[in-house]
């Protein structure tokens, strides 16, 4: 099933040791920075909706004031936009995960 999925939206997959931290410090880091970033202070809010729209909004804030650590001179927005245009398109149907 999983072999399917990735071939549907045409993903290469490379899959690390469990428990090996040191293969994907990477993914590891940017979860921390922004657990840091956007889960400090504790955000408060009455309905999953209105958390989802806090964690947009302080997400697309530090976007626009934070510098990419590969190119310091451009906020993450701009190099998402950069990025962005090497983005292959979704699939134009929906992977059928049940049949």
């Amino acid at each position: 099933m999983f072999a399917s999925f990735a071939s549907h939206h045409r993903m290469e997959v490379r899959f690390c040791n469990p428990y090996s931290g040191n293969e994907k410090g990477n993914v590891e880091n940017a979860v921390g920075f922004l657990r840091r970033n956007l889960m400090v202070p504790k955000p408060a809010a009455e309905s999953f909706e209105q958390l989802t729209r806090l964690l947009l909004e302080r997400y697309e804030a530090m976007s626009l004031t934070s510098s990419s650590p590969k190119d310091p001179a451009s906020s993450v927005a701009d190099r998402f936009e950069t990025d962005r245009d090497a983005l292959m398109p979704l699939p134009s149907h929906a992977f059928d995960a049940v049949s």
